[in-house]
């Protein structure tokens, strides 16, 4: 019983240090066209267990607001979500670091083919943290740190299985583990760009309706190519062309492979005034922009936002 009682303990250690103690969030029934539930609070043992009875069920809409909490629990709550159709949301200047983040990475679906379900505000703050021990005041033996040890490896393997089973590297990306397995105690890996958010596969909520200038346009370019542009892309002028009363072709040179593609965009005005984009579905060497048969897909608000646009402010 000994070695039980101390093997929990340690669990309950690897935790985001700062702002953590062993209270419960707080999961409530908000019932709002954003918000179905909520989970706010640092989280900590019982809460999988709370939002499992709580009512939320496929359909419904978790928002989250919270500091961080027990890593390990945050990881349960994430495999619990994993494809039950909830999508997790952050609204306007909530905060959702290391254990929350993990949450908010669990919102998904599966239909055929496995669809995220996560929605974040650009005022809002999301940050990853990879498992460390706050071990509380008490002499341990080197088995008790070796066993801390291994748990702390078994969260990290956890994490990058996290949505593993519906294909792919799972829902949080081997660059982004990388990144954040580097920081510190007290560092944080934020998703604090439209890239980023895109990597994750969040959709971002708070842009304003762009007038699809010819810079929102190269905007979209480099986010679609995923960052792989020349420096100065956009300080480039574009091929402008009109193709029909109503729409306008921009042609941006300088994407993907060492710069040798090329990336177009069509902007069309309508009769409201409301002007809408389209992008050219794949990168492509310039002497083929002629062909009249290139596929085309729409553009959100969120395409047309700067790369260099800080998020959560």
């Amino acid at each position: 019983m000994l070695i039980v009682r101390w093997l929990s303990i340690l669990e309950l250690a690897v935790c985001l240090c700062f702002g953590w103690n062993a209270a419960a969030a707080n999961i409530h029934h908000i019932g709002s066209a954003t918000c179905t539930y909520g989970l706010s609070g640092d989280i900590a043992l019982g809460d999988l267990e709370s939002l499992t009875e709580s009512g939320i069920r496929g359909g419904d809409k978790l928002c989250l607001d919270s500091e961080g909490g027990s890593f390990v629990v945050g990881l349960d709550i994430a495999e619990w979500l994993v494809s039950r159709d909830i999508e997790t949301v952050l609204v306007a200047d909530a905060k959702c670091y290391s254990a929350c983040a993990l949450i908010f990475m669990g919102g998904s679906d599966w239909e055929e083919i496995y669809l995220p379900r996560r929605r974040m505000h650009v005022s809002a703050k999301l940050g990853f943290h990879a498992p460390y021990l706050v071990l509380p005041r008490a002499n341990f033996t080197s088995e008790d740190i070796t066993s801390a040890y291994a748990i702390g490896l078994r969260a990290v393997a956890r994490m990058m299985k996290l949505g593993e089973d519906r294909g792919g590297e799972g829902f949080i990306a081997n660059r982004v583990i990388l990144e954040l397995l580097s920081k510190g105690p007290s560092e944080l890996y934020y998703v604090d760009n439209v890239l980023k958010a895109n990597e994750l596969g969040i959709a971002l909520d708070g842009v304003q309706k762009p007038m699809w200038t010819e810079r929102d346009a190269c905007n979209a370019c480099i986010v679609k190519n995923e960052g792989r542009a020349v420096e100065g892309v956009c300080e480039q002028p574009a091929t402008a062309s009109k193709i029909g009363k109503s729409t306008t072709q921009f042609v941006f040179n300088g994407f993907a492979g060492e710069g040798a593609y090329s990336c177009a965009v069509r902007t069309e005005k309508h009769k409201d005034g409301v002007v809408s984009a389209k992008i050219v579905q794949t990168f492509i060497p310039g002497e083929e922009l002629g062909s009249g048969n290139l596929p085309f897909v729409e553009l959100v608000n969120s395409d047309s936002l700067s790369p260099s646009r800080s998020l959560g402010k």
